[in-house]
């Protein structure tokens, strides 16, 4: 359906409308498109479309997010009808609509949102450098909070934003339709035992909770919801679940995870390194647990991935020492082991399509480039945990179903019909992965081009069997952009696109 906006008349006789949901329809799409913004006025809301070819039709639906969201670290605004527009986002739909959506990660080269942010995880500081952490390589972790803990309480009504895959919950104090708080209510999985549900939209609610100060918003990190205990804090201390070590202590420390007590690990006196194993790490350390979901997860491959963790390690100075060649998933060796105790649930499981009895424990290791299997990693099925201990503190850890990452052309089961996927990880830093497959043997060249159609690379060219095939594409030494790759067999051809970030 393509829409005449200068003759488009939508009247809202409420004061504004739920905010609609599309994570069912996202695809894996990423795409740049260009054009002129038309701006429907007439809403109680601007609606804001994509007119690609000049001619004064909608396109696409750009999904800006809730009418009040702004990004948080970079100077972009929603554009004026009539402004010429470059768009990079996701395609996706809308249920009620039959014309495809564009949820909005940057205009114009500004960052505009993050769909994956694990927001969860920020305590009042800027996770959005005017870089985009979708498939975060940067991590997440941060250090120790040098301020008290603030408490607040607050009532208002309850605003939902469900315009991305990861539900965002808002207080508005006074009814004016625009946030005064960010609520952080955890992970999407997270929910207390015999507690209270997450709000609804429109919801009249109380909170009380720690309160964070931000530029753009204050977060309130809820303890308890409408008078029902939201989180229980045993083990919280000041600094939310995380931890400073030092070399000539005398007790064990334990960090855990600030939503989830039962994800924590325990570092014991004489952890402190030798310094042929670790050099120059300082006698004091801080230490920080996080739960991501798979989304952040770099290097992900073809795991399947039903739960994440990320360990950070702070020097007084503030620099993560877990950091590696500036991408998170280091390591860091003890000369005592330290024991792991991480927990999953029944709704992450589900949300992933994992089977539990074939979870394995792994962990990122930067000397081989590749994720490590923890064989000696011990399930409880019953109550959702898996435990183990080693002297080198990984820096991601992920539970997964099944999967491999190592890369190459292989021949398997023969197929029907040819056929070229999308790579993965799309968006992708530096390096990605793309499937092929042939019903025949025969010549194949796989290309890539760049926007103004070089070509960049050669990726395969010459006779191959019949088969499921899989190249690695080594992008580091090309910039960020949109790249087009062709495979060609015989008088079949087709391209895809994927994006490279930085």
């Amino acid at each position: 359906m393509r829409i005449y906006l200068f003759t488009f008349l939508f009247i809202l006789s409420a004061p504004f409308i739920a905010l609609a949901s599309w994570a069912d329809c996202d695809s894996a799409d990423i795409i740049s498109v260009s054009g002129y913004a038309l701006v429907d006025t007439q809403s109680h809301h601007s609606r804001y479309f994509l007119d690609e070819d000049g001619d004064q039709l909608a396109d696409y639906k750009l999904n800006f997010g809730p009418w009040w969201y702004n990004p948080d670290s970079s100077s972009a605004a929603r554009p004026q009808n009539g402004q010429y527009i470059e768009i990079e986002g996701q395609l996706t739909c809308d249920p009620d609509d039959s014309l495809e959506v564009i949820k909005v990660f940057y205009i114009d080269g500004e960052f505009w949102r993050d769909p994956y942010d694990p927001s969860w995880n920020s305590i009042g500081k800027f996770k959005h450098p005017k870089k985009w952490h979708y498939k975060n390589h940067y991590g997440f972790a941060f250090g120790w909070l040098n301020d008290s803990l603030v408490f607040a309480k607050a009532s208002g009504q309850a605003l939902v934003d469900s315009t991305c895959k990861i539900v965002q919950y808002y207080l508005d104090t006074n009814r004016d339709t625009i946030p005064d708080y960010r609520l952080n209510f955890g992970p999407p999985w997270y929910k207390p035992d015999n507690g209270p549900e997450k709000p609804k939209m429109l919801e009249d609610i109380t909170v009380n909770g720690i309160l964070f100060d931000r530029k753009d918003m204050p977060i309130i990190f809820v303890l308890e919801l409408n008078g029902e205990a939201w989180i229980y804090t045993t083990g919280f201390g000041d600094q939310l679940g995380g931890k400073w070590i030092y070399r000539y202590m005398k007790q064990y420390r334990r960090i855990i995870a600030m939503h989830d007590s039962l994800n924590r690990f325990r570092i014991g006196n004489g952890w402190f390194p030798k310094d042929k194993d670790q050099p120059n790490i300082p006698d004091s350390v801080f230490c920080r647990m996080l739960e991501l979901i798979p989304e952040n997860v770099p290097y992900i491959h073809k795991e399947k991935i039903a739960a994440a963790f990320e360990i950070g390690v702070f020097t007084p100075q503030g620099r993560n020492v877990m950091m590696y060649k500036d991408s998170i998933g280091g390591q860091l060796h003890f000369s005592s082991p330290v024991q792991f105790r991480l927990h999953y649930n029944n709704r992450q499981l589900a949300t992933q399509n994992v089977n539990e009895n074939k979870l394995q424990l792994k962990v990122w290791n930067k000397n081989t480039n590749d994720w490590q299997t923890m064989e000696d990693a011990v399930f409880n099925y019953d109550l959702n945990t898996v435990e183990f201990e080693t002297n080198v503190i990984p820096g991601l850890i992920i539970l997964s179903a099944e999967g491999t990452s190592a890369i190459s052309g292989t021949a398997g089961e023969i197929p029907d019909k040819i056929a070229l996927s999308q790579n993965y990880p799309n968006p992708f830093n530096n390096s990605t992965v793309i499937d092929y497959q042939l019903p025949v043997d025969g010549e194949v060249e796989l290309t890539v081009y760049n926007l103004l159609g070089q070509k960049v690379a050669v990726l395969v060219s010459g006779m191959h069997k019949a088969g499921s095939h899989q190249i690695k594409f080594d992008a580091s030494r090309l910039s960020s952009g949109i790249y087009l790759y062709k495979i060609k067999a015989g008088s079949y051809s087709e391209i895809k696109r994927m994006l490279l970030i930085k």
